[in-house]
């Protein structure tokens, strides 16, 4: 007979952790006074199912944050969720199913207008001959909320460390199990720690179970708050309750995957996957490639001036040549090394600098690569900490009414920061021109999220859309002008102001402001 998760790592523990509380006890003694103090190891192994049910489900992001550092974005705003165990066959692998519905806080308006509950489904089974298979619903935000995922990852990416690089902490009084840690290397953090934090400590049927449940990320984010309300120990499933979706109905789930054990990869750390996962914008392996790379220079008069679109990816990538620099923006992760390869190939230079357009982790989760490569970042100057983590890091920064500015014999590039934007605290747009424009002169700008354009469905948000326009009133951009978007393809902005029903004063390019004379 298996003992439950609980039980399984408190052994797990006397592998990973050898560091005794202060009483100096050895770990064989810790595992015995925490099993008894859960109601002993006979009550333990009686246990052929159980399930827990969460009344208050709520998760925050630290990804995809207004303010850089602070977990502020709802993910799940309210919603309720049920975790089911099966341990009636004689195998120590886990057959595990999570029911969840949740409701999406308001920033995931751009993907879904009408913020439509996430309604999952999710049957995980253990070894060698395990997968994970969502049955019904998805987590991905750009998805049919209603169609299954099916079969996920597999083969591609690692969802479990063979290490069992994780450790179990204890109370000191009641030997309770306090949290789970795993350890994992983000790219933008640094070594951090992602702990699961069981406290508020019941008793049923002689057992002792934690009700509040939460995710703490380097022990200062909260990132899930779940407060159990009903738990049943060996309840009757249903007949198939922990079965994936059949062989016959893989064509019509939107992975298309039949069932696949994970492995480790090297090139997805837990790290990327986790918050991913968990703020909805999970794709699975990255798809682009050199080989199906679309390189454009969208303005004859700024020849110098790229705009590169990798197929099967969301996110485009701007490259700025000068005499003496190569300047990109932005710095998706995986895409950044193609893009740095691209530079070197093409066009025989390095990157110098990173402009980063905002420290959302799927715009900018790449620039550990760009920095290893040697890239200077460009960021505001009092979000410098966000990035401090990264071996070798430099910054260029931007202050309010004090833009970066660089420029050469045929072109110049401004980063403008405003202190106010709703979308997130650090972002910036970047304006392109010819070195010495006149009032009628061609301007670019690249943009993140603000506005989408050629973006089917999620071309923007109205609110993100109409503060830009705000913004770069006040900054006295130009009346016609080509934005060129991160997600999405090259548009005049007087579509936008067509959209939004937006009266835009009849600038030209040489009122610009931010910075001083363009000339």
């Amino acid at each position: 007979m298996v003992l439950s998760p609980l039980v399984t790592l408190l052994f797990l523990a006397s592998i990973v952790s050898s560091t005794a509380p202060p009483a100096h006890f050895s770990s064989s003694e810790i595992l015995g006074k925490a099993i008894e103090a859960l109601g002993g190891a006979d009550a333990l192994r009686a246990i052929n199912g159980i399930s827990y049910h969460s009344y208050l489900y709520r998760t925050q992001s630290l990804e995809e944050s207004k303010t850089p550092g602070i977990p502020d974005t709802g993910v799940a705003s309210s919603g309720s969720e049920t975790i089911s165990y099966d341990f009636s066959g004689n195998s120590s692998e886990v057959v595990q199913r999570i029911d969840k519905t949740y409701t999406l806080g308001n920033f995931w308006n751009f993907a879904r207008p009408n913020l439509d509950p996430v309604d999952v489904s999710i049957v995980v089974h253990g070894g060698s001959a395990g997968y994970g298979c969502y049955v019904k619903g998805n987590e991905h935000i750009f998805n049919d909320p209603s169609s299954a995922f099916g079969y996920t990852d597999g083969k591609y990416i690692a969802v479990t460390d063979i290490s069992l690089n994780i450790t179990v902490i204890f109370d000191p009084e009641s030997f309770l199990p306090y949290l789970v840690r795993s350890y994992e290397d983000h790219l933008i953090f640094g070594p951090s720690t992602n702990d699961y934090v069981l406290t508020n400590y019941t008793e049923i049927g002689g057992i002792k179970f934690p009700r509040l449940v939460q995710i703490m990320y380097n022990e200062n984010s909260l990132l899930l708050h779940s407060l159990r309300d009903t738990i049943t120990i060996n309840p009757t499933f249903d007949v198939g309750f922990f079965d994936g979706i059949p062989l016959s109905q893989i064509g019509s789930t939107f992975s298309l995957s039949p069932p696949s054990a994970p492995v480790l990869s090297t090139e997805y750390g837990a790290a990327e996957v986790f918050e991913n996962n968990g703020n909805l914008v999970w794709y699975g392996p990255y798809p682009g490639s050199l080989a199906n790379l679309t390189v454009t220079r969208p303005v004859p008069e700024l020849p110098n001036l790229y705009h590169l679109d990798f197929e099967g990816s969301i996110y485009t990538c701007t490259v700025g040549v000068f005499d003496d620099f190569v300047m990109v923006t932005d710095a998706a992760p995986h895409q950044s090394k193609l893009v740095i390869k691209w530079v070197q190939e093409q066009l025989h230079r390095k990157v110098t600098h990173l402009l980063v357009t905002h420290h959302h982790h799927d715009h900018n989760y790449g620039a550990v690569d760009f920095v290893a490569a040697g890239a200077t970042l460009v960021v505001p100057e009092d979000y410098t900490y966000y990035w401090q983590a990264i071996p070798g890091v430099k910054f260029e920064t931007v202050a309010e009414g004090k833009p970066f500015k660089h420029k050469d014999s045929g072109m110049q590039v401004r980063a403008i920061w405003h202190n106010k934007f709703v979308h997130a605290d650090d972002w910036m747009y970047f304006v392109w021109t010819t070195a010495c424009p006149g009032a009628d002169s061609p301007m670019v700008a690249t943009i993140a999220d603000a506005w989408s354009p050629g973006f089917i469905g999620y071309e923007f948000d109205h609110l993100l859309a109409s503060q830009y326009l705000d913004l770069a009133r006040e900054d006295h951009m130009p009346h016609d002008y080509l934005v060129v978007p991160i997600h999405g393809t090259p548009h005049n902005v007087t579509d936008l102001y067509e959209l939004l029903g937006y009266a835009y004063p009849k600038y030209v390019t040489t009122d610009f402001l931010p910075g001083g004379h363009l000339c």
